[in-house]
């Protein structure tokens, strides 16, 4: 039995003897050199980046949140994004909030770095030419508007409303059209008219 030496080096193995058709004996070493910025782009660009606190006041806290979503992955998302996109993420949020509004209560709500990183953001982008969609209501199960409009369906189509899985439905308005909530008149047209000619 032969006693190793710690401090002798073993031989070096040529990648051909190992069973390979080419073989290598030095490794390969990448050739990328690192980019180098000018001191005063990185102050510039460190200037435009947004500091943590400013993000949890323009971004984080106006986003619609779940549980679990993750702040430190929407950072992440934030500081990748080009700073071109970041005004307009700043400014889709409460369109995409609103939007998220008038959806069920049970639509799923995206991640904030889903909506950054895959450029979500851009749907809710002002338009100028769209028409805003009209707003909805979802009118929730035993709540006074669903019984308002079921009546008023009821009466005018014959047939109430459908029902979701939660007891609700989406409706056009809270109120059917001749309907207001409690403790609100009616304007009912054609009264009106008898007390103007009277």
């Amino acid at each position: 039995m032969s006693v190793i030496d710690a401090t002798e080096k073993p031989a070096v193995i040529p990648v051909c003897a190992r069973g390979k058709s080419r073989g290598l004996t030095r490794p390969i070493t990448p050739r990328i050199k690192p980019r180098l910025q000018s001191p005063e782009k990185e102050e510039a660009r460190a200037a435009r980046a947004l500091s943590p606190e400013e993000f949890d006041r323009k971004v984080w806290a106006p986003y619609p949140r779940t549980p679990v979503m993750s702040r430190e992955r929407a950072w992440k998302a934030w500081t990748r994004a080009r700073e071109e996109d970041r005004a307009a993420i700043v400014a889709a949020i409460p369109r995409y909030a609103a939007w998220l509004a008038q959806k069920k209560p049970d639509h799923p709500v995206l991640n904030l770095d889903t909506f950054i990183a895959q450029r979500r953001f851009a749907g809710f982008a002002e338009s100028a030419s769209a028409p805003a969609p009209p707003r909805r209501f979802y009118a929730a199960a035993e709540s006074p508007q669903l019984a308002a409009w079921e009546t008023h369906l009821r009466a005018t189509r014959g047939r109430g409303l459908p029902r979701d899985r939660n007891g609700g439905w989406m409706v056009e308005t809270e109120w059917p059209p001749g309907h207001a909530p409690c403790g609100q008149a009616t304007s009912n047209p054609a009264i009106e008219q008898e007390d103007e000619n009277a």
